[in-house]
């Protein structure tokens, strides 16, 4: 079977076939060609499971908004058109989207006749506009920042440019990563979110409630992956693709086995004691290359109590006052919109993640 990665097969698709039918039959039209947003073949993860859906010879094409009325639907015929019927042993051809399934179209062969292609033909400000409310006019601003979901970030800021008239490079490099303010916000805010917990992972053991340890000591091990994708500048992935990503940083080969062992766990103790190596094992990796301030970590029993913690709030309050926007450092320690809820129909609907900015002050 081809073991062709989707980012190759649609670079391919838009140098070998696309733009010679472009360049053709519409000479000096200014576009942008490019696979970014939704797929896992955007962020590099895709395989033979993800063939049976919304995968295959793909692309985005972007033109001016003065071109879009004018051209789209032209473009659109022509391509129908002109394409082939296969390319590099895939069909070109699309099923109709399949309204039991999400609108998911599938590839399917066909010998002769136009051409149902999965190239989007858009306004580039309009589709960015629409995946994370962000007009590309502007430069991004805090509610721009806080409340596109980091997932959203990733898929703009991944895949790959083919051909760029219209600058779509110059808005992938603005939104690359945080600025060094928001990161020390969510860094500050991560570390704060878990420090409201640190006592409970022994508490809620000691009572005999072992799945209750269990449960926070996933959600404590969660934020601290976040915080390793913060302090290394890389947007986190969606659920799916979390831990996959997580073994792309640099942190991995250090503590990625005792995140393992965390999981693996049989008591509350054992946890505890797991988690204490990890707040330790995070702040020096991090300080040995110079990416976190100096940081007094030292674990104790929680306020006499028999319960093993590091006390977190100094590490918040370390990244908070290496705030310089002021506007920033008034806000409520809450991170991004990714930080408040792992709810996946809030994540795809931007228009709601802004309202959200409501909860920070």
């Amino acid at each position: 079977m081809n073991s062709m990665k989707g980012l190759e097969l649609s670079q391919n698709y838009y140098k070998q076939v696309v733009k010679p039918i472009i360049d053709t039959a519409f000479p000096g039209l200014n576009h942008t060609a490019c696979l970014i947003g939704f797929g896992s073949d955007v962020i590099g993860y895709d395989d033979v499971i993800s063939r049976d859906h919304m995968w295959g010879p793909r692309l985005i094409i972007f033109l001016r908004d003065q071109d879009i009325v004018t051209y789209k639907d032209q473009v659109n015929q022509v391509l129908s058109q002109q394409l082939p019927h296969e390319f590099l042993g895939f069909s070109t051809h699309f099923s109709d989207p399949d309204p039991n399934d999400g609108g998911v179209m599938h590839l399917e062969k066909k010998d002769k006749g136009p051409i149902n292609h999965f190239i989007q033909i858009e306004s580039m400000g309009a589709y960015i506009k629409t995946y994370i409310n962000y007009d590309i006019k502007t430069e991004p601003s805090l509610e721009d920042w806080l409340t596109a979901t980091e997932h959203r970030l990733l898929a703009l800021t991944s895949g790959g440019v083919f051909h760029d008239d219209l600058g779509l490079e110059d808005i992938r490099k603005k939104l690359s990563y945080y600025p060094k303010d928001l990161r020390n916000y969510n860094l500050s805010s991560l570390w704060n979110i878990i420090s409201e917990e640190i006592a409970f992972v022994g508490r809620t053991g000691a009572v005999d409630d072992d799945l209750g340890s269990r449960l926070i000591t996933s959600r404590i091990s969660e934020l601290l992956m976040r915080i390793c994708f913060a302090a290394e500048g890389i947007y986190a992935p969606y659920a799916k693709w979390f831990g996959t990503a997580f073994k792309r940083l640099a942190v991995y080969d250090v503590l990625g086995g005792r995140f393992m062992d965390l999981q693996k766990a049989s008591t509350w103790q054992e946890r505890e004691s797991i988690l204490c190596d990890l707040y330790e094992g995070i702040c020096n990796f991090y300080q040995d290359k110079g990416w976190f301030p100096s940081l007094n970590i030292k674990r104790e029993s929680y306020f006499g109590r028999p319960y093993q913690v590091v006390f977190l709030d100094g590490i918040s309050d370390a990244f908070h006052d290496l705030i310089d926007d002021q506007e920033l450092r008034g806000l409520r320690r809450l991170g991004t919109v990714n930080h408040m809820t792992t709810n996946t129909q809030i994540f795809d609907d931007p228009k709601i993640n802004y309202r959200l900015m409501t909860l920070y002050k």
